[in-house]
């Protein structure tokens, strides 16, 4: 039976403990399912919440007492993630450490041993966010996250579509059955969390454009799928989406959902009328393989969304604007506003440019051949 000065724990069987503790003259208890760690956790924010934290206070005991409470009004995404990379990378080193002994170095030590350079960039970011809530509660002076040294993450290498494979691609995506929010993803620059969850009570016909709502998206914790408001304030929107896309999208009304579920679903919450994300995105690449065409991974229609607009001298600030975010201008950040004139006007570029492409043109590589003398 584990005892401290301020209370005790009693097993009462597997995965099934008892924390007692005295507040305002009279003895408390609750009982805790989990491990005896998460016992533990629950005597120490108990102990906090009623006395402070003090220089004892350990990192574990402080993300029970202090860092979980504040997570109320995040997103469930948000929240799960912040678990995650506490429970796989940082708890580990600095579950028990102190939090008024935590230094540089020991910042350091917690981040080398995380093998992921992205990964650890996360975990440094949580890491900030933290310490910064003790610097706030005054057990250190300063956060020792702050100057961190991380690995250099690799930047991932895009391939989006060019301006001649687009319209192949639009043929060869005929018939699938995400096809519609697929085509709003490389046609309108939407993410994939706002494009699966779209409906079609989400588009309109505006002038032979398509126009599309943006105001929620769609994402999975813990394999469950939950239904959000957009990225930022920035990324609710009206989309215009011009041709090729636009004949298609609006073809397909009326030929079932958007977003069709898997077969059999049992509808027991309004998000299980969307398909999970990740089974669209399976579902996209074994069609792509199928059908021979080359695989571009969502996240990468959306920047051939932004490649094609700037090849097509689109105007930036509104190209930004369409894809939810800010231009980072001042006329962009105080000025510049998203209207229907000037998102039909880049729809119409893109259009335009899409329907007379260049020449073929070379791969920069191409263009420098390796000496082989």
């Amino acid at each position: 039976m584990p005892k401290s000065t301020f209370g005790h724990i009693e097993r009462l069987g597997k995965n099934l403990y008892r924390c007692y503790w005295h507040e305002d003259g009279r003895r408390r208890s609750h009982r805790v399912h989990g491990s005896l760690d998460d016992a533990k956790d629950f005597l120490a924010s108990r102990r906090i919440g009623l006395a402070g934290c003090s220089d004892r206070t350990t990192w574990r005991e402080f993300w029970a007492a202090v860092v979980e409470p504040s997570f109320d009004g995040l997103a469930a995404k948000t929240v799960h993630n912040y678990r995650r990379i506490w429970e796989r990378h940082l708890a580990p080193t600095l579950g028990r450490r102190t939090v008024a002994s935590t230094n540089a170095q020991a910042a350091d030590r917690a981040l080398a041993r995380i093998a992921s350079p992205a990964s650890q960039k996360a975990a440094k970011a949580l890491g900030r966010k933290i310490c910064n809530m003790a610097v706030r509660e005054g057990i250190l002076e300063r956060n020792p996250f702050v100057g961190a040294k991380t690995a250099r993450a690799g930047r991932r290498r895009k391939e989006p579509y060019t301006a001649r494979e687009v319209e192949a691609w639009l043929r060869g995506m005929r018939g699938s059955k995400y096809e519609a929010a697929l085509i709003c993803e490389l046609g309108a620059g939407l993410r994939h969390e706002e494009a699966c969850a779209l409906t079609w009570e989400d588009v309109a016909e505006w002038n032979g454009k398509a126009v599309l709502r943006v105001n929620k998206a769609l994402t999975t914790v813990n394999g469950r799928r939950e239904l959000k408001g957009t990225k930022t304030a920035d990324s609710e929107r009206v989309c215009i989406m011009g041709e090729p896309f636009a004949s298609r999208v609006l073809e397909l009304r009326g030929k079932g959902p958007l977003v069709p579920s898997a077969p059999g679903t049992d509808v027991r919450s309004p998000c299980d009328i969307y398909a999970n994300p990740a089974t669209i995105t399976h579902n996209y690449r074994e069609w792509c393989r199928k059908h021979g065409i080359r695989y571009v991974c969502p996240r990468d229609l959306r920047s051939t969304f932004a490649t094609l607009h700037g090849e097509a001298g689109s105007q930036d600030s509104m190209v930004a604007l369409a894809m939810g975010h800010t231009d980072g201008t001042t006329k962009g950040r105080h000025y510049q506003q998203r209207t229907i004139a000037g998102l039909a006007m880049i729809a119409d570029n893109l259009a335009e440019y899409l329907c007379t492409p260049d020449p073929d043109l070379p791969d920069i590589p191409s263009l420098f051949p390796l000496d082989t003398a």
